[in-house]
């Protein structure tokens, strides 16, 4: 797991007891433009902005409670773009952390108010599904203050397929080699030394070839001869 520094950005300004602090999602332009905001309550809860923005229709005013915290979500979004704005009482907030994207691309996250700072840590998760092996790697954004650790989002930042090693079998017999097993990806190749296919043993052959000569064909394909 790898370390990614991310911008901060403190805020000195205190809001008083009585207030509230807002929070907006915004979006706009042609190539996936958008503002979105996050709160870090004191107890540890995260309220994001874009996930309320699903619970409410345009035009919308609604009190919701989140872990004991009352909230007023407004959406006020037009027919093309989505403006959600949502009041949290600014006693119950800890910071508040801002993610956006221009038409340059991803601009990350950073501090708008409070202390704290933002890190972000790689997790690569890797997993098999027949020969394929699948690598992900998301990027995992975490609010830090002193003994508090708050995951904020993940992103998914690459994604690679990645084919296992084939496995064939290689059999002589009289003057024919067989070559059966892990064949599909490679028959155009196998085609192109002289093998044809035998539908009845469902195996690729070819003649007048020793069995080592094979598998030296298939050693040069990257292929493992069981």
């Amino acid at each position: 797991m790898s370390q990614v520094q991310v911008r901060t950005q403190p805020s000195n300004s205190t809001p008083q007891a009585d207030q509230h602090i807002e929070i907006k999602y915004t979006t706009w332009g042609s190539f996936g433009q958008f503002t979105n905001e996050y709160v870090v309550l004191r107890n540890g809860t995260v309220i994001d902005a874009k996930s309320l923005s699903r619970t409410v229709r345009r035009g919308d005013v609604i009190i919701k409670e989140i872990n004991g915290v009352k909230v007023i979500v407004m959406d006020s979004s037009s027919r093309k773009n989505t403006h959600v704005t949502v009041q949290i009482p600014a006693s119950e907030v800890l910071a508040v952390i801002e993610e956006s994207k221009s038409s340059s691309g991803h601009k990350g996250f950073i501090v708008k108010y409070g202390g704290g700072e933002i890190i972000a840590e790689d997790e690569e998760k890797v997993w098999d599904a027949g020969r394929i092996r699948y690598v992900k790697t998301v990027r995992k954004y975490y609010y830090v203050n002193g003994d508090m650790k708050v995951l904020i989002a993940e992103r998914e930042v690459d994604f690679q397929k990645i084919k296992t090693k084939l496995v064939v079998s290689v059999i002589e017999e009289g003057n024919k080699v067989y070559v059966s097993g892990d064949t599909y990806d490679i028959k155009d190749k196998l085609k192109t030394y002289g093998f044809r296919w035998d539908p009845l043993r469902k195996a690729w052959y070819i003649n007048n070839l020793s069995k080592n000569d094979v598998i030296e064909i298939l050693k040069s394909l990257d292929v493992e001869v069981n």
